[in-house]
């Protein structure tokens, strides 16, 4: 968590959206944590939707 009074830059949404599409290159079920492979699936779905909440106003 970033001080106080200290402010980030907005990541711009097509930054955002190359980072998510990144992530999706890199999924892969292990055996070792399968479940990992759904949660993360669930975390880029999340971020996606929110994104398209952001592109339509």
């Amino acid at each position: 968590m970033p001080p106080l009074g200290v402010r980030h830059k907005p990541i711009p949404v097509p930054d955002r959206i190359e980072a998510l599409a990144a992530r999706v290159l890199r999924l892969m079920v292990s055996h070792s944590n399968p479940e990992r492979f759904f949660e993360e699936r669930s975390e880029i779905a999340w971020e996606l939707r929110k994104l398209a909440k952001v592109a339509q106003g």
